[in-house]
């Protein structure tokens, strides 16, 4: 066989087959298992500065500017973007608008919920917290 008929093989076993192919062959090539290695862990250098985040790892705050003329929709759409128990609460927080609604860990939440708001007739905006 030809590496190429071997690795077109291989490609249609399942994981489990794999790891069964791959026993097999350190058995019968006798490699021993290999030791593990003290530089293979993250590398942590000291007195350096933490890498860099992208935005996408930064965290959102999410802001609620204006209410607009369908105020009902955007309390109903605030409960369920901060996942209030209660409408009079998410009514207070839309009473103080405009005002801080959440800080997200995440951009793609912050953004889903900005577009739930908009969506609503809401005016809302994402700004980073640094």
């Amino acid at each position: 066989m030809t590496p190429d008929e071997i690795a077109a093989a291989v490609a249609t076993l399942s994981l489990d087959e794999v790891r069964q192919l791959l026993a097999a062959l350190r058995e019968r090539l006798r490699v021993p298992e290999a030791a593990p290695d003290p530089w293979a862990g993250p590398m942590v250098l000291y007195g350096a500065p933490p890498f860099p985040r992208d935005d996408d790892q930064r965290p959102h705050a999410l802001w609620l500017d204006a209410v607009g003329p369908r105020r009902g929709d955007v309390i109903l759409a605030v409960r369920r973007a901060l996942d209030l128990a209660s409408l009079p609460e998410a009514k207070a927080i839309v009473d103080r608008a405009p005002c801080e609604l959440r800080v997200f860990e995440w951009r793609d939440p912050a953004a889903n919920a900005m577009a739930l708001l908009r969506a609503m007739g809401a005016t809302a905006s994402m700004r980073k917290v640094t």
